[in-house]
């Protein structure tokens, strides 16, 4: 982060946000995503899924919800992802 943070990265550091790929309700970039709403996302993977999630909204609030719980059926998604959504849209909410 102190790379990113001080512009010590190789390039500029705005090509690790870039909306390279359009996704139905996001982009994906560099390994991060992108919404559409401008909150920019990405998670950490482990061998039985990702458990952690980390967003930056718009307005710099930063959400990280971690959890070692996986999906509750094959097709949700994770624990984390479905916690940092849930305080996404309490925190985005007037």
């Amino acid at each position: 982060m102190h790379a990113v943070a001080y512009d010590e990265v190789a390039g500029p550091t705005g090509l690790l946000f870039a909306k390279l790929v359009p996704l139905a309700d996001d982009y994906v970039g560099r390994g991060f995503f992108v919404s559409l709403k401008g909150t920019v996302w990405t998670r950490g993977t482990e061998d039985y899924g990702h458990n952690g999630v980390v967003k930056l909204l718009r307005d710099g609030t930063l959400i990280v919800a971690l959890s070692d719980v996986p999906a509750l059926r094959r097709d949700d998604v994770a624990q984390s992802r479905a916690l940092g959504d849930l305080l996404e849209a309490t925190l985005s909410s007037p």
